[in-house]
């Protein structure tokens, strides 16, 4: 069974505690040396709903890397296979000095009352989390906004993520 079947399971077991008002809901789970975390909103037939998704690769002390290296491999590792969310993501920030990068929606969603994007954070350890916010041009602020997804685009979206986290560094 792939990890992103794995989390789905999960999410179906537990969605018994979701229903039950406890929204979101936390679910985190082990799995090839991985923390995946998901704040699951709503969850049915057809896909889910949720806050945020975070990757913690926890075998990564064993195995050293040049940070900065390993995180431009990832992020272009991103931007080419995840192209099927809403948008496409790019990076769009780099600080070197804490090993940390920034990739958001290009281009965003966009009318004349808000644009809505993806972001994702990519940091030593390595880290990852993807968040989506909207940016309201009246109110000139962003707030964090529902993740949809089907079935089938979350259990991709959990599978290559968990990829690109476990393989840091290019083939030499």
């Amino acid at each position: 069974m792939r990890v992103g079947e794995k989390i789905l399971a999960t999410l179906e077991k537990d969605r018994t505690d979701l229903n039950n008002g406890s929204s979101p809901y936390l679910v985190e789970i082990k799995e090839q040396g991985l923390k995946i975390g998901t704040e699951l909103i709503d969850l049915d037939r057809l896909g889910c709903v949720l806050c945020q998704i975070t990757f913690q690769d926890e075998e990564a002390d064993a195995q050293p890397l040049d940070a900065n290296r390993g995180l431009e491999h990832m992020a272009r590792q991103i931007g080419e296979r995840i192209t099927y969310l809403l948008e496409g993501l790019a990076l769009v920030e780099w600080d070197k000095n804490s090993s940390t990068l920034l990739m958001r929606s290009q281009p965003p969603e966009s009318n004349s009352r808000y644009i809505g994007y993806y972001e994702l954070l990519l940091s030593q350890g390595p880290y990852l989390a993807l968040t989506r916010y909207r940016y309201d041009r009246g109110a000139g602020c962003r707030s964090q906004e529902p993740i949809n997804l089907t079935r089938e685009v979350f259990v991709r979206l959990i599978d290559d993520l968990a990829t690109i986290i476990k393989t840091p560094e290019p083939e030499q």
